[in-house]
This record gives structure tokens, C-alpha cells and sequence, in this order.
């Protein structure tokens, strides 16, 4: 410009990118959000605090599931079902989680077998003590 001899502009400002606006007021609410959260450790309860859905923790479990957390014990087990007719042994891994007193029962997986890879036995759930 300056050999021309016309002066150059002045610098102009990028336009704002929405997008990028969008994702800054997303975080910022997400941020407020959780700086307005309860700390859960400030009182007794979990969850809701009123109604049916209600839980309260006693101070002894907490220490427990501090301790347990993470730990599962792992069975192997075989279902033997070779009296019936087209009957085989199949391979489980039973799995008991210490902190929440859960159990689960997969199914190992071998290659080529031509059974469908069906992921559970038994969800992950409390079984009744009787």
C-alpha cells in the first residue's frame, strides 16, 4: 500500500466463530452446574433425600467401600451338561464385586465353537441370601 501511496487499514478483528461461542457457553454451564452441586460427603444421604428413593449411608459402609473399591473376586466355573443329548461343557467366569456385595456370570468365549457369543449368564445384581 505504502508504494501506491495509499494508507494501509486498520487491522480488522476475526469474526466470531458460533460454533466456538456455542461450545464456550456450553462449558460455562456445564462449569456453574457443577460448582452449584451438593458434596455428597457434606451429609449422610446419597441421592434423593426425601421420598422412597431415599438412601442413607452409615459412616461403616462408607469406610468398607472405601477399602473394597476395585476388588472383585474372580471363579472359574464349568457348566456340565453332557447327559443330554447334544450337551457340552461350557466355560463361565463368575465375578463378585467386595464393595457393592454383586455378583455377575459370563461367558468365556472360546473361537469356533458355532455358539452365538451371548455376553451374560446373570447381570450384575444382589442375589437373595435364601
Amino acid at each position: 500500500y505504502e508504494e501506491q501511496g495509499q494508507p494501509q487499514p486498520p487491522n480488522f478483528s476475526a469474526p466470531e466463530d458460533q460454533h466456538e461461542a456455542a461450545k464456550k457457553a456450553v462449558k460455562a454451564a456445564d462449569e456453574l452446574r457443577r460448582s452449584k452441586r451438593r458434596d455428597p460427603e457434606d451429609d449422610l444421604f446419597d441421592g434423593d433425600t426425601v421420598g422412597p428413593g431415599a438412601v442413607f449411608r452409615f459412616e461403616e459402609d462408607t469406610k468398607k467401600q472405601d477399602q473394597l473399591d476395585g476388588k472383585v473376586l474372580r471363579f472359574y466355573a464349568c457348566w456340565d451338561d453332557t447327559k443330554s443329548t447334544f450337551g457340552q461343557k461350557l466355560p463361565f467366569v463368575i465375578y463378585y464385586y467386595l464393595k457393592t456385595d454383586t455378583l455377575e456370570v459370563a461367558e468365556h468365549h472360546r473361537a469356533n465353537t458355532g455358539r452365538d457369543p451371548f455376553p451374560l449368564l446373570l447381570r450384575r445384581c444382589q442375589l437373595p441370601k435364601s
